[in-house]
């Protein structure tokens, strides 16, 4: 988790938006993994979840497909919102 807290707090110093996923970090011990989300939030990252993610990206695949017109070729997402 420290390497994780120490790549998001980067981001935040270079003027990023950093958000972690709980569910997609790791560390060996429960106390350690809360411990780091903990310094995380406190320095500003943001806090979600893998499946929180996906939706909001889903969100954004028909605004994707009207910028980005080449992106048709790749045929019809099936998992539109």
């Amino acid at each position: 988790m420290s390497a994780s807290a120490q790549s998001a707090i980067g981001l935040l110093e270079l003027g990023l938006r950093a958000v972690v996923l709980e569910d997609a970090v790791y560390t060996n011990s429960a106390r350690e993994h809360e411990r780091g989300l903990t310094r995380m939030s406190s320095a500003g990252v943001e806090r979600s979840h893998c499946k929180g993610l996906l939706f909001e990206w889903l969100h954004y695949v028909d605004r994707a497909l009207e910028d980005f017109p080449q992106l048709k070729a790749l045929g019809t997402p099936p998992w539109r919102l």
